[in-house]
């Protein structure tokens, strides 16, 4: 079985990309984000992998439900699954996941015969920092997708936590569909907070790169802005990751969530955005990667 592993920096484009890998039974398997902030979708796999093929629910799972029920769903309940930054710290202070949980699906993958595992990694309050060095030692190829325009990931950011809105997937959520509101979430402009934002995503991507280099890992790297372009998405993955066309899709059923094209739409202050735009040109695009 080959395992694939997608990293990716926040809001660049990388669930719509994701969504490309198809799941077929006994053949491949997208997790999406496996240490997902979607706690319980974990149950989907216990059913699917361990009890459907009558293999021994390994310790890992059972200590992630253990934590689940006697610690973590305690103090989500108490906020009644309201404020998403309530969710947040919980999320960050009870983490119900360990790196095994990994290690034991992809062997029970292989265990049945499974040819395709493809899972897609964001730092966020259940997927730590520290453990970029062992996943990628544990992966056999590499994905590092980004985004070229840093800006438009900033203000991505901004309007999916104002709106707490991540993605929209009809497949998902019935009836999900474009909200206007997402776009007219607007943000308070501040050039030294972008700065930080900047050297926050580019240092991101040189620590990947620089744990990938350390392992010898081979990687692909796929550009947000790029991939949207491509026509046959298909057979460009089939060709630069050197998979069956089969386990991808020939499209996705997510939406873009945002229509707007105007940078300065998205601030509140506007007229300061455009007076610092010279200075955003000048760092706003990932130069990490040709």
């Amino acid at each position: 079985m080959k395992t694939f592993a997608t990293f990716s920096f926040a809001r660049t484009g990388s669930t719509f990309f994701h969504s490309f890998f198809v799941d077929k039974h006994l053949y491949s398997l997208n997790t999406m984000e496996f240490f997902n902030a979607y706690i319980v979708n974990q149950y989907k796999y216990m059913e699917s992998i361990y009890r459907a093929n009558n293999i021994q629910i390994p310790q890992s799972y059972r200590r992630y439900e253990h934590k689940l029920i006697s610690e973590l769903f305690p103090v989500l309940w108490s906020t009644r699954f309201k404020d998403p930054h309530e969710r947040s710290l919980a999320l960050g202070k009870i983490n119900p996941y360990t790196l095994d949980m990994l290690y034991d699906t992809t062997e029970a993958l292989k265990k049945i015969g499974y040819k395709y595992l493809f899972y897609k990694i964001i730092f966020q309050q259940v997927c730590k920092h520290e453990w970029m060095d062992d996943i990628i030692k544990h992966t056999d190829e590499i994905i590092i997708n980004y985004r070229k325009s840093i800006l438009d990931s900033y203000i991505s950011l901004h309007r999916a936590r104002l709106t707490d809105s991540w993605q929209i997937n009809p497949a998902w959520i019935a009836g999900a569909k474009y909200k206007p509101e997402y776009d007219a979430a607007k943000t308070h402009w501040e050039l030294d907070q972008f700065k930080g934002f900047v050297e926050i995503y580019n240092q991101y991507y040189n620590d990947v790169l620089s744990s990938i280099k350390s392992h010898n890992k081979s990687y692909t790297v796929i550009n947000y802005e790029n991939f949207c372009k491509t026509l046959d998405k298909q057979a460009y993955l089939s060709s630069v990751l050197n998979i069956d066309t089969d386990v991808i899709a020939k499209d996705t059923s997510f939406i873009k969530q945002s229509r707007s094209t105007k940078h300065e739409e998205a601030f509140i202050n506007s007229e300061d955005f455009i007076r610092d735009k010279d200075a955003v040109d000048e760092i706003a695009n990932c130069k990490i990667f040709n």
